[in-house]
This record gives C-alpha cells, sequence and structure tokens, in this order.
C-alpha cells in the first residue's frame, strides 16, 4: 500500500490552511506533511500548530524558507529533502495551502500512477472565489475536462504540455531523481513536466481526483474572476 507525502506550500494562509490540511487528513491515512512556510506574518504557522499539537500524533513538521529567498521549485524541493518516511514505493503530493480536497479515488490514481512511463498525476481543480465558484477561464481553461487526459496541451499559443502543482501526485522515484528547477520565478510544473517528457515520462490529468482552489490576495494561478 503507498504512503503519501504531502508538501504544503504556505505564506500568509490562515484563512484556508486548517481546511487544507483537515481534508488530507480526512482522506489518507499513514501520511507524512511537511508544511514549506515563506516567512507569514499572519496566524498561519498557529493554525499549523493546532495539528502539529493534535492528540492524535499526526506526522506534521514545518519548515521555513524566508521569503527572500523564496522560489516555488526551491519550496518544493525544501519539503521533499525534509521528508523522513518516504521511500521508493511512496507518492508525493504537492498541494497549494488555499486548496481544499473534495474527492479521491485511491484505486484511480494509483492505477494511472503505476503505469510504467508514468511519472505524475495532477487534479481537477474547481477555482472559487470568496465562496462563488467562477467560469473556467484563463488557466482553468485547462481543467474542463470530464475525462482522464494523457499529456494535456496548456492552451495557450505555445501548446506546452500542462502540469499544476496546486494539486499534484508525483511518484516518488521520479520527484528525487529531478527536482524542481530553483530559478523559475513561476510555473516551475510546466518546466519539470517538460524535461521529464524529455526523458519519455508522461503525466496525466483526471478529474477523479479534485479539489476546491480558493481565491487569496496573493495567490499566483489567480489572474482575473471568471
Amino acid at each position: 500500500m503507498a504512503k503519501y507525502c504531502f508538501i504544503v506550500r504556505s505564506r500568509d494562509e490562515s484563512r484556508w490552511i486548517g481546511h487544507c490540511i483537515q481534508s488530507i487528513i480526512d482522506n489518507f491515512s499513514d501520511l507524512e506533511i511537511v508544511v514549506v512556510d515563506n516567512d507569514s506574518t499572519d496566524d498561519t504557522l498557529d493554525v499549523v500548530k493546532l495539528f502539529v499539537n493534535d492528540r492524535n500524533n499526526l506526522n506534521i513538521k514545518v519548515k521555513n524558507l524566508p521569503k527572500r529567498e523564496y522560489a516555488p521549485g526551491r519550496a518544493i524541493n525544501l519539503g521533499i529533502n525534509s521528508l523522513e518516511t518516504a521511500d521508493e514505493k511512496s507518492i508525493i503530493c504537492i498541494i497549494s495551502s488555499h486548496c481544499v480536497i473534495k474527492s479521491f479515488d485511491k484505486e484511480h490514481l494509483e492505477s494511472l500512477l503505476g503505469e510504467k512511463d508514468c511519472c505524475a498525476v495532477f487534479a481537477k481543480q474547481i477555482p472559487v472565489y470568496r465562496g462563488k465558484k467562477i467560469l473556467f477561464r484563463y488557466v482553468w481553461e485547462n481543467f474542463i475536462y470530464d475525462d482522464v487526459v494523457k499529456n494535456p496541451i496548456e492552451n495557450i499559443p505555445q501548446k506546452r504540455l500542462f502540469f499544476h502543482n496546486a494539486l499534484s501526485f508525483i511518484n516518488y522515484n521520479d520527484c528525487k531523481q529531478n527536482l524542481f528547477d530553483e530559478t523559475c520565478t513561476s510555473k516551475e510544473d510546466r518546466v519539470w513536466i517538460a524535461k521529464l517528457s524529455e526523458k519519455g515520462k508522461y503525466c496525466y490529468f483526471t478529474p477523479e481526483v479534485s479539489c476546491f482552489h480558493h481565491w487569496t490576495p496573493s495567490g499566483a494561478t489567480w489572474r482575473g474572476q471568471g
């Protein structure tokens, strides 16, 4: 049985990070969670402590990446390298702290990731602006599918491979052997899948795993409300 190890990225996410972590706990067992925080100035870490100090002895730790050193790939790599219980059978999940898991089909996900050259799967995202579900426009156009899509192509003129780390699942070996580019200021996920594709690997989009992606003032994905 696969062990799931979560990397939760945060900065000033007190509004949603508790909902994010609770949704992980509700859907997974025997897990490890590393919260990578970027110098939060609000109550984010106080919320995380509610779970760290839980009587159920949840395996949650916090790592800080100073804001001045932040890059999305660097934050993810810090989380990966901080995992203590992961092994070659593990599945690494990267999730943004303003995302809340809606549905999860374990058998389906592990079937996709079990294919020889499948390195990763990313989930359907449902954009929510202050409680209101919005139209699938802008980046959200890449999540409209109702079926599994192998190597989805981004709806932009460059027609590059699309992959998104707001909720993604990556085989441990592919993750450890191919860390994320720490020079990217954004779209580290697209750069990563392009590199893996050159090695003969592929990814899937699946609607059988989904999350609500909540708006936050500093949310990098959000460009327009739809």
